[in-house]
């Protein structure tokens, strides 16, 4: 872990990142695309599949622990301690469902270089968000 001023001073490389990323994710479905054509939606999720790899799941538990947190009654304190437990919830698991199947879907409906293309754009975008 470093501190958030070395963070800060090489965070512009955050889109190189997503170049990358999105290139060998992308790179999974079109070659998944290319060996399976009437298969798209497979092609779809092993991009997403890919980039979750490539990534950790790190923003997924994320979304997960979000989700728990946005469900649960009580005040600030009461969420925040339900985004640190290690249990997931009712909420996590639909959130998780529906966000996994509507990104792998959304994929799966590019063919060819598109899916690539698709891929790398939006691995690249979500890096860039902080511009």
């Amino acid at each position: 872990m470093e501190s958030i001023e070395v963070i800060s001073e090489y965070f512009f490389l955050c889109p190189l990142v997503g170049l990358i990323i999105g290139t060998i994710a992308g790179a999974v479905g079109w070659a998944s695309d290319i060996f399976l054509p009437q298969a798209q939606a497979i092609a779809g999720f092993l991009v997403l599949t890919s980039t979750q790899i490539l990534i950790g799941f790190h923003h997924f538990d994320g979304l997960l622990d979000f989700s728990d947190a946005v469900m649960v009654r009580g005040g600030p304190e009461k969420r925040l301690e339900v985004m640190h437990d290690k249990y997931t919830g009712a909420a996590a698991v639909a959130a998780g469902f529906i966000v996994l199947a509507i990104t792998g879907l959304s994929y799966g409906n590019f063919a060819g270089v598109e899916i690539l293309k698709a891929a790398i754009v939006s691995e690249v975008m979500a890096k860039r968000a902080w511009f």
